[in-house]
């Protein structure tokens, strides 16, 4: 499985700025893992929710999700085909948020679950498995309220995790983390890539524990010849 997109871009706009990111072509397949990186206000976040499926591209350019067949994401997005993006969302994708996204009537175990209800993949004992490797097994009967920034950002990523998913998307998993829990999230994902086959795509602006994981990094940087409100990503197979 593959996700493939050329000549796409998302455009943002307010009554103050417009932001420009500009995809002339970017691959990337199952088991590969991926660092987008970049200055703050780059354009990172705006590719990782295209990426998720959670924002619609501008109109023109192939984004596709390629496997036993070809979905074509562009054209649900143009055709307003919600329900088919929700189903390739939840079946084929983890989305780990800037700010978690976590329910907050439901206890950590209740926000796993329900990832895996939507997917249609019940796994309880993968979800103990994973609590422990993140060190928040001792929370999963909590409600986010009382978890630290940091547990609940590992909550959104066992969450994530939880229904084997073919790509993780992860938007500044570690930001919230200190560095030797940061290193073991990093390591998680490269087992989730090496062992079940999953691509891996993050955002971050920590080059080194990329560097030291052997991640490749992919920059999101000002496009040449264009104002610093036009960005672009690539990366070509």
């Amino acid at each position: 499985m593959r996700f493939v997109l050329e000549r796409v871009t998302r455009t943002l706009e307010s009554s103050t700025r417009r932001f420009e990111l500009d995809i002339p072509a970017f691959r990337v397949d199952r088991g590969e893992v991926i660092a987008l990186v970049g200055d703050s206000g780059s354009g990172k976040t705006a590719m990782m929710e295209l990426l998720a499926l959670a924002a619609a591209p501008d109109e023109g350019g192939r984004f596709v999700l390629t496997g036993d067949e070809e979905v074509d994401i562009a054209g649900l997005w143009r055709h307003a085909r919600l329900k088919d993006l929700a189903a390739a969302r939840s079946r084929q994708l983890g989305f780990v948020a800037q700010t978690g996204g976590l329910l907050e009537f439901l206890t950590v175990r209740e926000n796993v679950a329900l990832a895996q209800d939507v997917a249609g993949r019940h796994d309880r004992h993968r979800v103990e498995r994973l609590a422990r490797t993140l060190g928040i097994d001792g929370v999963l009967d909590e409600r986010p309220a009382r978890l630290s920034i940091g547990q609940r950002q590992r909550t959104a990523i066992l969450r994530a995790l939880a229904h084997r998913p073919a790509f993780v998307i992860a938007d500044e998993p570690t930001s919230a983390l200190d560095p030797g829990t940061a290193r073991e999230v990093i390591d998680l994902l490269l087992e989730t890539a090496s062992g079940e086959g999953a691509g891996i795509l993050v955002s971050t602006h920590n080059v080194a524990l990329m560097a030291h994981a052997g991640v490749e990094t992919v920059h999101v940087v000002p496009a040449p010849g264009a104002s610093h409100w036009v960005s672009r990503v690539e990366r070509r197979r």
